[in-house]
C-alpha cells in the first residue's frame, strides 16, 4: 500500500503524455498540417491554369521560337517543383502521422502498465465497511490473519452474555429489545445463533461464591427495517422477550 501514491502519479503522468500526443495529432497533423496541404494543392491548381493561360498568350504574341520555348521550359519546371514540393509535403504528413500513431500506442502501453501497476499496489476489499485494525504496517511481511479487520456497518451484531439458566429461551429468531449506553432509544432485534459452548464460569455471589455461574454468549441481529447505531464495542442492554 506504501506504493500507492507514486503509483497514483505514474498513472496521472501516463494519461497526460497520452493525451499530448493525442492532442499533437488532432491539432497540428490534422489540423494544420492538412490546411497548409490544402493550400499548396490549391497553388498548384492556380499554377497549372496561369499555366495554360501563359501558353495561349504566347501562341498570340509571335515572340520568337528561342524565347517561347524558354519560356515554356521555365514554366513546366516551375509546375515541377510545385509538384514536387506538394508531394514532399504529402509524404512528409504520412510520415510524421506514421510516426504519431506509434507514439499513441507507445503512450497507450505506458499507461496500460502504469494502471496495472497500480492496481497491484492497491488493496481492495471484497465488502463495504471501516477498518478497525490495522494489523501489518508498512514494511512488514503480511502473515496468515491478513493486514487490516474490515467491519461492515450494516451488519453490525451484538453478543450479549447470559446465564446458562437461560439457555432454553435462546433459539434463532427469539425477540429481544436492545438499548446502548447513553441513549434511551429501544432497537427491536432477535437472536440469530444459539450459543455452542459456555464462554466462562465464574463464582456465584448469591450461594457465597461456593458454586460456579456459567455464562454463555448470545449472537443477535437487528430485526428487518431496524438498524443498530454505528458503534463499534458499545457497551448494550439487551431484554429477552
Amino acid at each position: 500500500m506504501s506504493n500507492y501514491p507514486a503509483a497514483e502519479v505514474s498513472v496521472r503522468s501516463a494519461e497526460n503524455s497520452l493525451r499530448k500526443v493525442e492532442q499533437v495529432r488532432a491539432r497540428a497533423l490534422l489540423g494544420t498540417r492538412q490546411i497548409e496541404l490544402a493550400l499548396e494543392e490549391d497553388e498548384l491548381a492556380s499554377a497549372v491554369l496561369d499555366d495554360q493561360l501563359a501558353t495561349l498568350r504566347r501562341a498570340r504574341a509571335g515572340q520568337p521560337a528561342e524565347e517561347r520555348e524558354l519560356a515554356v521550359w521555365l514554366a513546366a519546371e516551375s509546375l515541377n517543383n510545385k509538384r514536387a514540393s506538394l508531394a514532399l509535403s504529402k509524404a512528409r504528413l504520412a510520415a510524421d502521422l506514421d510516426l504519431n500513431a506509434r507514439d499513441i500506442e507507445k503512450a497507450k502501453a505506458s499507461l496500460e502498465n502504469a494502471i496495472r501497476t497500480r492496481e497491484q499496489a492497491l488493496v481492495r476489499s471484497p465488502i463495504d465497511g471501516v477498518v478497525t485494525q490495522v494489523v501489518s504496517r508498512q514494511g512488514e511481511m503480511v502473515s496468515s490473519v491478513g493486514i487490516a479487520k474490515l467491519v461492515d456497518m450494516n451488519q453490525l451484531r451484538i453478543f450479549a452474555t447470559v446465564d446458562e439458566l437461560h439457555l432454553g429461551r435462546m433459539k434463532p429468531g427469539a425477540p429481544v429489545q436492545v438499548t446502548f449506553r447513553g441513549s434511551s432509544i429501544i432497537y427491536s432485534g432477535h437472536v440469530v445463533l444459539s450459543p455452542l459452548t459456555v464462554k466462562r464460569e465464574k463464582r456465584s455471589e448469591a450461594d457465597r461464591g461456593v458454586a460456579s455461574v456459567r455464562h454463555i454468549e448470545v449472537e443477535i441481529a437487528a430485526d428487518p427495517g431496524t438498524a443498530f447505531p454505528p458503534l463499534l464495542g458499545h457497551e448494550a442492554r439487551v431484554t429477552f422477550l
